[in-house]
């Protein structure tokens, strides 16, 4: 596949493009990753960090996407000491795993969280710690749980693109 095409598939991922680029791009990810290579491939390293709603049954992708990551404080903003987030809003792709997908799940601890996690975004009590500096208006305290990870192909359709909620 050509480097030029891969980059179009990528902004088509990130929801960048056409709305034929972003179908043509999630088509092609369903098709060649997710049902292709995806049936050994997996959702991330071991332990897979989750995450799930207070109720269990409402879908956090049918709130504001932007504040999921903010909510979620995900590592990706707490790289630094002083934990500043980006400037410009972040592309993510958010999995709904099923629960008989998920095996061997556990509240985290001290070991799942590792040195890096314990110095800069994990705290005990098992839910999700929102980014100090991100959007006031976003909400957070998911339960999370670490499992092993899921495969690709077990994941509930459809995968969903979105934005973090800029603070710029």
């Amino acid at each position: 596949m050509d480097p030029i095409e891969v980059g179009h598939l990528i902004e088509g991922l990130a929801g960048e493009g056409t709305r034929t680029e972003i179908d043509l791009a999630a088509d092609w990810f369903i098709n060649e990753i997710v049902n292709g290579s995806g049936r050994d491939l997996f959702i991330s390293k071991r332990p897979a960090w989750l995450f799930r709603t207070p109720d269990r049954k409402s879908d956090p992708f049918q709130k504001d996407l932007g504040c999921l990551p903010w909510g979620l404080g995900l590592p990706l903003w707490a790289k630094t000491a002083r934990q500043e987030p980006p400037d410009t809003a972040i592309a993510c792709i958010g999995y709904r795993v099923p629960a008989k997908s998920v095996s061997i799940a556990k509240m985290p601890t001290v070991i799942d969280a590792g040195y890096e996690g314990i110095v800069y975004y994990w705290q005990p009590g098992g839910k999700t710690v929102p980014h100090a500096h991100g959007p006031k208006d976003c909400w957070a305290g998911f339960e999370e749980i670490v499992a092993e990870p899921p495969r690709l192909a077990d994941i509930d359709r459809p995968i969903v693109r979105f934005k973090s909620k800029s603070i710029s």
